[in-house]
């Protein structure tokens, strides 16, 4: 299961909460801790996923071009493919 971050409108108070996507996508019934506001945004996190022999892959694909094929990179500048 996910860990997902949730900041409120309020006060900005910053929170996870440990949920399946499921519950998730059926909406969450959420308020802050701090002032019991209602008004929750999810935030905008990175993951990581992890499959033995993607790194190897992923660097020989790389060596061959000047360029990276991923959404955040620019050149070889990616730190997520490099």
């Amino acid at each position: 299961m996910p860990t997902y971050e949730f900041s409120c409108k309020a006060c900005g108070h910053r929170f996870e909460m440990f949920t399946s996507i499921s519950a998730k996508e059926k909406g969450l019934d959420l308020s802050c801790s701090q002032c019991g506001g209602r008004e929750i945004k999810q935030a905008v996190t990175g993951f990581m996923f992890y499959s033995p022999g993607a790194h190897a892959a992923s660097e020989h694909n790389h060596s061959t071009s000047s360029s990276c094929s991923c959404s955040g990179c620019h050149g070889k500048s990616c730190q997520s493919c490099h």
